[in-house]
């Protein structure tokens, strides 16, 4: 919960801001321009760096000088064909004609900027159908370490065929 004291700070990721893992780099002076105290005259001599995961839909971190929460909320700028869950697995719906699946050995699917292929044999003859790219997606969140890129979500493709 926000407490009056705290800060909220909106950032507004792109898709492609969360699948390449980008971090938003705060300064400290840019903050102050954020701070809901106008008056606020103090002069930091030794500006800090916040650094935000963009893959977090939120994070806290804790203004230096004043110890106050910064809250921060990564509202997400998605497609309507993307979705991310609260496990930070990718859902990805796509439609695809029939007959440029049969004339193509493989089909490719780009979600952001993650981009993966796979034999068109793998497809069943249906015209709804799912397949899953397990941790291949954005990386899930690691409380004990909120940069950690190495654990991640899976990528749930759901295919309709016209």
């Amino acid at each position: 919960d926000v407490c009056s004291s705290d800060l909220l700070l909106v950032l507004n990721p792109t898709l492609e801001d969360i699948t390449s893992h980008n971090i938003f780099i705060l300064e400290s002076k840019k903050l102050r321009e954020f701070e809901k105290n106008e008056n606020n005259t103090q002069n930091e001599q030794n500006e800090t760096i916040y650094y935000i995961p963009l893959w977090h839909n939120d994070f806290i971190i804790e203004h230096e000088t004043t110890g106050e929460k910064i809250h921060i909320k990564n509202k997400r700028q998605l497609p309507e064909n993307v979705k991310i869950d609260s496990d930070n697995n990718l859902h990805f719906y796509d439609v695809c004609n029939f007959s440029q699946l049969l004339d193509s050995e493989t089909h490719k699917i780009q979600v952001g900027t993650l981009t993966y292929e796979f034999p068109t044999s793998e497809l069943r003859v249906a015209k709804q159908q799912q397949l899953v790219f397990k941790n291949k997606g954005i990386s899930r969140i690691n409380k004990k370490d909120p940069y950690d890129t190495s654990d991640r979500g899976h990528i749930y493709y759901y295919l309709s065929i016209d």
